[in-house]
């Protein structure tokens, strides 16, 4: 995580290192600010918040590649076909990209990509 350090001018003090909120945070506030709404913003949060308990170790890069990886093991398991699932969430995916846009949220997406430098 890339910290910053900042300078008092006035009396040439260095401040506390400034840390990026951590996206774990940033996801529960979406959660509870689009309460009730139909949001892809909110969406994304919920799918970081259904893998970040279990993947908290990984960035939310490598935790959505190793969640994309055991939901192919469960379907292994159940004779599902992974990419019959896929076929039927893309399309779900395009529907709500029609209907809501593409999810847009500029706090999510910094704590997020702060977690990689």
């Amino acid at each position: 995580m890339k910290i910053d350090r900042h300078l008092n001018a006035a009396n040439g003090l260095t401040i506390a290192p400034r840390k990026p909120q951590a996206w774990h945070d940033v996801v529960e506030e979406i959660m509870v600010e689009t309460r009730g709404l139909d949001d892809n913003a909110r969406r994304a949060a919920r799918a970081l918040r259904t893998i970040y308990p279990e993947y908290d170790d990984d960035t939310a890069k490598t935790g959505i590649m190793d969640c994309l990886a055991d939901i192919r093991h469960l379907c292994d398991l159940m004779g599902w076909s992974f990419a019959d699932l896929d076929k039927d969430a893309h399309y779900n995916y395009s529907t709500e990209v029609s209907d809501f846009g593409v999810a847009e949220h500029a706090k999510l997406r910094s704590a997020v990509e702060a977690e990689l430098n």
